[in-house]
């Protein structure tokens, strides 16, 4: 007999009240009337995790920000139990059952609550309940190999973690040139980690029992053993994304699924003002390192044939050769500029460094166009979703999880783009009324608030 594989979740707000679904009082439908968990049975070539996203999203047409298994329970079925919070039940919208209500714990007793999912409460509050942790002031000491005025998206993505962590404790900001000065015990030690085999994390690691580790780029053979054995010495292992966390859980087997979690690099909405335009021109933009897996004359290319259907374009890119490399790919972009006879439409611009200064650049433009090879996170997209940019991006990496499920994504060659971004656009004036679902979705998943929530929760 084949087994039966289900998902669901305890959702808590941040006042510690537990969201439960109504369920139809209908013919057929299991647990007719009762109370239960969000959740359900696992379609074919699904894993519990993409479960309960899909279920959740279905539900409640929220997309979780970060959820963690708590246990898995082998009863009726094989049924994955997950943990998440979210602000409170107005966040959710009932699309399934006849209600959603947020509960207090006191509460539960006296509701009719399915007999199964009341199993799994009950194991939850005796094992793994706690108070919301108390506001306190926490310890932390915080290594990063470089600080500004160092560029690049490695020290932005450094920058705003701290910028977090010290609104939650007394951070001591640490790189290699101030090694020698820690000193004491520490609450925390967390690592932004680099490829390179930084002596740092050996020298700073005994400062605290608590070591958590941030890898922020694709695992591969070079750096493979480096991030084996800082997996073995950190308590927690954290990824920028749920893509990079499936590849990291490749190269492991599986072995530190239990250690590894998904933390978003932080977005401070505050310094990235949204301005509702109401005239729209074909004024795109890209932030970047200027380097061949940005795919940039692709980038170019698209640009081109909005021209050659009669539409006004003005493209800049922004962004700078990476350290260590040299500028070959650079001059190759503009040598492709030049050849397509684009001079006085595509240009590209010295780098940017600083949310206002990010922020008061993409206010300029309507588009972000970015047809990157691959995709761990996305920070620079975020941010001009924050803005209000409409995004061309494709389904690859994490690019997929940057906007409202089911949204679609540009794949295709540069010509089949052009055209569906010109229907889109300019015939029916879609992505128009999509700019303000793209930040309220940015907004609700890599805050400052939703990022400090999660951090508390691993504490």
């Amino acid at each position: 007999m084949k087994k039966l594989y289900a998902s669901c979740l305890i959702l808590l707000t941040k006042d510690n009240k537990l969201i439960l679904q109504k369920r139809d009082l209908k013919k057929g439908v299991y647990y007719a009337g009762c109370w239960g968990l969000i959740g359900g049975a696992a379609h074919d070539g699904e894993d519990a995790r993409m479960c309960i996203e899909r279920e959740c999203y279905e539900e409640t047409r929220w997309r979780l920000p970060f959820f963690r298994i708590l246990f898995t329970l082998k009863e009726h079925c094989i049924e994955t139990v997950f943990f998440s919070r979210v602000d409170n039940v107005d966040s959710l919208s009932c699309c399934e059952g006849e209600k959603l209500r947020a509960f207090e714990v006191e509460q539960l007793d006296q509701l009719n609550i399915s007999s199964y999912h009341k199993s799994i409460l009950n194991f939850y509050f005796e094992q793994f309940h706690t108070p919301l942790i108390k506001e306190r002031q926490l310890r932390i000491l915080f290594y990063t190999k470089v600080m500004p005025p160092a560029l690049g998206g490695y020290v932005s993505a450094g920058c705003n973690l701290c910028r977090v962590l010290m609104s939650m404790g007394e951070t001591t900001v640490v790189t290699d040139d101030t090694l020698d000065t820690v000193k004491g015990q520490y609450d925390l030690f967390f690592f932004n980690a680099t490829y390179e085999n930084s002596s740092a994390f050996d020298i700073l690691k005994d400062y605290s029992d608590q070591v958590w580790s941030y890898e922020h780029n694709a695992p591969n053979s070079s750096n493979h053993s480096i991030i084996d054995y800082r997996y073995q010495e950190s308590d927690i292992v954290l990824v920028p994304s749920q893509y990079l966390r499936n590849k990291y859980l490749e190269i492991s087997d599986g072995v530190y699924v239990d250690k590894l979690y998904v933390l978003p690099i932080p977005i401070d909405f505050s310094c990235f003002d949204f301005k509702m335009q109401k005239d729209l021109q074909f004024n795109l933009t890209t932030i970047c390192a200027i380097k061949s897996i940005r795919n940039l004359m692709f980038n170019i290319d698209i640009v081109k044939c909005l021209i050659n259907m009669g539409v006004a374009c003005q493209y800049d890119i922004y962004g700078m050769v990476p350290y260590m490399s040299d500028d070959s790919y650079l001059k190759s972009v503009k040598q492709y500029i030049e050849a397509q006879n684009l001079e006085n439409i595509v240009k590209i611009q010295t780098s940017l460094s600083g949310s206002e200064c990010i922020s008061s650049t993409l206010k300029q433009y309507d588009f972000y166009l970015d047809f990157a090879q691959q995709e761990t996170y996305g920070q620079a997209k975020i941010e001009a979703l924050a803005c209000g940019l409409i995004p061309i991006m494709p389904s690859v990496g994490n690019n997929p999880a940057l906007l409202p499920m089911g949204e679609a994504m540009y794949d295709g060659t540069a010509e089949e783009i052009a055209k569906e971004l010109y229907a889109r656009f300019v015939e029916d004036n879609f992505l128009m009324s999509r700019r303000e679902a793209y930040r309220m979705h940015a907004q609700t998943h890599f805050s400052d608030e939703i990022v400090s929530e999660m951090i508390k929760e691993l504490l």
